[in-house]
């Protein structure tokens, strides 16, 4: 039985999108010399592509081989032991870069995959084994974004899922609207950026005649009239935090409400990568405590609040 690859082609236009909507992203943290989270985010990135175009089902002999890359292997199946295929759209992480899926049923265990050409796929493994029982309906669902790339003539175009291609040894006409079914995981790289974006960049600061200012995700607007304590102290001081109740942490970066351990509610505008932080108390006790990105401009601000 000759060897059938299939595997994924890279959309040059969903990568060039998502990189330069990332690089900037990087930026800042470039600029504050941040390499772990520019390490941590780069390979989350990294994992991403090589899932979404490097999965590759392998079809050798009589065997089903599931690999990133032909490097990392997800698995094998013996095609003898495939009871039937049907279409699926479960969601359980699976080695499938589409939410329209082939279900692999065989004795004693089940895969969820998603190749592109489905019809030729599901044809390789009838013909090694031709009692397994194919049941894909092709039928495109009303409601169903990742059903676009099911064709209109199935005849003449490829009928496939939109996360992964084919590579074979005879060129095949392939026209599936691949872009429009990456879509969805496009849009949770960017959702899982965008929330590390914003939550690690520095709020903006402003004062005016009445208030000092934090603007941005869980800024603060604390009336200088309301200001009972305000000092500046090591960071290891801040009380012991229990729980965040509306913020979010990134790494050494933490903002919004927090619980400490004692049951007091406190607010935290911090990079705990800087050892000293603005310790504010308003005349209800709330307690805020805040930090910039180095010690000089954290004690800059604190010389303007304490005037």
């Amino acid at each position: 039985m000759e060897k059938k690859v299939f595997g994924s082609r890279v959309s040059v236009l969903l990568v060039g999108f998502l990189l330069a909507v990332f690089i900037p992203i990087l930026i800042p943290m470039f600029r504050h010399k941040d390499v772990l989270v520019v390490c941590i985010l780069a390979g989350t990135l990294l994992f991403v592509f090589l899932t979404l175009f490097g999965m590759r089902y392998i079809i050798s002999g009589n065997k089903l081989y599931v690999k990133i890359y032909w490097v990392i292997p997800f698995g094998s199946v013996d095609v003898a032991d495939i009871i039937s295929v049907e279409r699926s759209y479960n969601p359980l992480s699976s080695p499938a870069a589409s939410l329209k899926r082939l279900h692999i049923c065989s004795k004693g265990s089940s895969v969820l995959i998603s190749p592109v050409r489905e019809r030729e796929f599901c044809d390789v493994l009838k013909r090694i084994n031709p009692d397994i029982a194919i049941r894909v309906n092709d039928k495109k669902a009303r409601y169903r974004i990742w059903d676009w790339d099911i064709p209109i003539e199935p005849a003449t175009q490829q009928i496939g899922q939109t996360g992964t291609g084919i590579q074979a040894e005879a060129p095949i006409n392939t026209q599936s609207k691949q872009l429009l079914g990456l879509i969805p995981a496009a849009v949770i790289v960017l959702a899982v950026l965008a929330v590390a974006y914003f939550a690690y960049r520095e709020p903006s600061v402003a004062f005016d005649s009445n208030a000092f200012k934090l603007k941005g995700i869980y800024g603060v607007n604390i009336p200088l009239a309301e200001i009972k304590e305000a000092d500046i102290v090591a960071l290891r001081d801040i009380p012991a935090i229990s729980i965040r109740t509306n913020g979010i942490s990134f790494l050494k970066v933490h903002r919004g409400r927090y619980r400490t351990t004692a049951g007091d509610n406190i607010h935290l505008n911090i990079n705990s990568g800087v050892n000293i932080v603005i310790r504010i108390v308003d005349s209800q006790g709330n307690a805020y405590y805040i930090n910039r990105k180095s010690a000089d401009e954290t004690r800059q601000i604190f010389d303007k609040i304490a005037r």
